[in-house]
């Protein structure tokens, strides 16, 4: 993997839902993922109901968040971004993504973006954003908890480089009914939240 440290996100809900839990695959991400290759992915009821196990069992379900959520806004038409850095000397080959779904919330809600981009920027001497050298195009996101791969048509070499992920509109809101204390005018918030990102590829050596 490619990522190396979370450098910058666009806004977050609460300190503890980090852009820096997306960094490592969570227990209950890799418990789903599995769980999705199984006979007991064509029972929902039975497959909600184990992954609410497995999201108890990773402790998000209990106060310990494994995933990154956006601040809410008051309607789906929003942007946020994600900035990561890369190791040194890295050729991306790939991007992943893996949306979070709470299975522990009433309605097991998947809260994705609706349309993901990435841009691939070379690091500056002073250590800002400087060069672009790679953006995609504007890719529709599958509304689950499942790794979803976006292939660079080539493979890309930084020398120091920085992932922006752009994530684009919202897909759910919080509940009416359970959440009438947060509304504003009549709207309940939406948010983004992902459970994992990270960027495939080979670390070319320097020796």
């Amino acid at each position: 993997m490619c990522c190396w440290v979370l450098v910058e996100c666009s806004s977050v809900d609460h300190s503890n839902e980090s852009a820096e839990n997306t960094l490592t695959r969570s227990h209950c991400g890799i418990g789903v993922a599995l769980l999705a290759n199984t006979v007991v992915a064509d029972d929902p009821m039975a497959f909600e109901a184990i992954a609410k196990r497995l999201q108890q069992e990773c402790g998000c379900a209990r106060g310990r968040p494994c995933y990154w959520s956006s601040a809410s806004t008051w309607g789906y038409s929003t942007t946020d971004h994600l900035d990561y850095a890369l190791w040194e000397n890295c050729m991306v080959n790939s991007v992943q993504i893996v949306p979070y779904r709470v299975f522990w919330y009433p309605g097991s809600p998947t809260y994705s973006p609706k349309r993901v981009s990435f841009a691939l920027y070379e690091l500056r001497e002073d250590g800002e954003v400087g060069t672009l050298v790679y953006e995609s195009m504007v890719f529709s996101i599958v509304k689950d908890m499942q790794m979803q791969t976006f292939t660079l048509p080539s493979r890309v070499f930084l020398s120091r480089g920085i992932l922006r992920l752009n994530l684009f509109d919202r897909q759910e809101d919080i509940g009416l009914d359970v959440a009438r204390w947060m509304q504003e005018n009549n709207l309940p918030p939406y948010y983004t939240c992902l459970s994992y990102v990270g960027a495939t590829g080979l670390l070319e050596s320097t020796e």
